[in-house]
């Protein structure tokens, strides 16, 4: 019935009526074509968005990640190497290790919840690591004075204990004779 109608309406105009309704149709197909592929757009370009936030995200957690690295490779090499200049490079890797978190922390303040709680974990174990950083030079100033000290008590038990072995000579041989 709404066929029929409709059918009635366009019988009953001019072939220019009919051209023009039909142009303004096509027109109107077009506008909502033009507008529905704008909005998937905008959408396509948060989604573009979103992906490079998440790849900075990645890029700079991977930082972090070699920071960690880096900073337990020059802990090792204080602890063996006991070299002064060493606890300085620990020092300085700290610090920007802290930085780069911080900064990853300031520049996202949309992360979740869960990853806002993950990220304030580590910085807080990150301080707590930097609080036994300053005891590392007291702990190496400690260790050498032990050393020291099981250095000079070894030089009288090796004497006591040739001592010892040398008053058994002299006892053995009293025997003897």
């Amino acid at each position: 019935m709404l066929q029929t109608y409709v059918a009635q309406k366009i019988s009953g105009l001019s072939i220019g009526q009919r051209v023009m309704a039909g142009f303004s149709l096509m027109l109107a197909i077009g506008l909502l074509a033009t507008i529905f592929t704008s909005f998937n757009q905008k959408t396509i370009r948060d989604l573009f968005v979103d992906f490079n936030r998440v790849s900075e995200d990645a890029t700079s957690m991977l930082e972090i990640d070699s920071s960690i690295i880096k900073l337990q490779r020059q802990i090792l090499v204080f602890g063996q190497a006991r070299n002064a200049s060493a606890i300085s490079q620990v020092r300085e890797l700290y610090s920007n290790l802290l930085l780069e978190i911080e900064s990853l922390d300031v520049r996202h303040d949309s992360f979740e919840e869960s990853d806002k709680i993950l990220l304030g974990n580590l910085l807080l174990s990150i301080v707590k690591f930097g609080d036994n950083i300053d005891s590392l030079e007291e702990q190496r100033v400690q260790a050498d004075t032990m050393d020291a000290k099981l250095a000079e008590m070894t030089v009288p038990i090796v004497l006591l204990l040739n001592y010892s072995s040398i008053l058994k000579a002299v006892r053995a041989f009293d025997r003897q004779c």
